[in-house]
């Protein structure tokens, strides 16, 4: 095992000798994967590591931690250091009781950080000018990304953008892109580990159909990635199973408040170009003067 420089790395030291064999395929699990680790429950960890939902509760209280939760703050608190992320609450509040809601506060900050870091401004600019010239906007997403996708249609109806989210209820996805006829329609897509297969079908139903496809998910690895025309990457951990929505509701906004921006800068230059076909006060217009 290779300690790194962190407070749960020399705990694992000092006790992973004395480790049933249980417990040290645990610990190996969470040093080699510090990242996935943090977002797992206890049944998926027990499930990797090959062993029981009680033996990882009772691995994390061996360690010194009052139960799981507690451990997998200290698991947040390493992975936000390994990026350099500054813990900006948990070690600033150690009173009982805000040790959890610290942490999550700590891990969507670090979400924040990553999503900014890892943004293009030329796949950002070319989203939002996607969704400025589409007629209509179809936005898809499964599970929590429906959500996503929920919010992204609502955010662009407020502007006055024509926006319909594409659930799940009663035709499939495939049976609604088939309204999309304009050419310059655009589908939103929204998807992230698991990725759902249902979501991946309907891109690869759009693409083949010529749909203006952009997306939001969480690595270049993405299956949307090669389906679509532009993507956005959200990072979107969590201490909890579930994937953390913040990143991706931050690149909303972002994308939304850019497409205003160039539909207003559009408007003005249409307007401008009117202008310049006005004739200026004082010069000669030529009227056609029927008998």
């Amino acid at each position: 095992m290779n300690a790194n420089d962190d407070v749960f790395s020399r705990i694992l030291e000092k006790y992973y000798p004395n480790m049933t064999p249980s417990e040290q395929r645990i610990a190996d699990y969470l040093i080699q994967h510090p990242h996935e680790s943090i977002r797992m429950s206890v049944a998926i960890l027990a499930k990797v590591a090959k062993t029981s939902e009680a033996t990882v509760v009772r691995f994390a209280r061996s360690l010194g931690f009052k139960g799981f939760l507690e451990m997998k703050s200290e698991l947040q608190r390493r992975a936000s250091r390994e990026l350099g992320i500054p813990l900006r609450h948990s070690e600033a509040n150690p009173e009982e009781g805000k040790n959890l809601l610290c942490a999550i506060a700590d891990q969507e900050l670090a979400n924040i950080d990553r999503t900014l870091a890892q943004v293009s401004v030329t796949s950002l600019q070319a989203m939002s000018k996607a969704l400025c010239e589409a007629k209509v906007v179809y936005t898809l997403g499964s599970g929590a990304s429906a959500m996503l996708a929920q919010i992204a249609s609502y955010q662009l109806t407020l502007q006055g953008k024509r926006s319909i989210f594409l659930g799940h209820h009663f035709n499939s996805y495939e049976d609604q892109l088939r309204l999309a006829q304009n050419p310059d329609d655009v589908l939103w897509l929204f998807s992230f580990p698991p990725y759902s297969s249902t979501v991946v079908a309907a891109a690869q139903f759009a693409k083949s159909r010529g749909l203006n496809c952009i997306a939001i998910t969480d690595r270049s690895v993405s299956p949307l990635v090669p389906l679509v025309n532009t993507a956005l990457f959200a990072a979107n951990d969590n201490i909890f199973p579930s994937n953390s929505l913040t990143g991706s509701l931050l690149l909303i906004r972002a994308l939304v408040a850019e497409w205003d921006a160039y539909r207003l800068q559009a408007t003005k230059s249409d307007e401008d170009g009117l202008d310049l076909g006005r004739a200026r006060p004082g010069e000669d217009e030529h009227v056609q003067v029927y008998p």
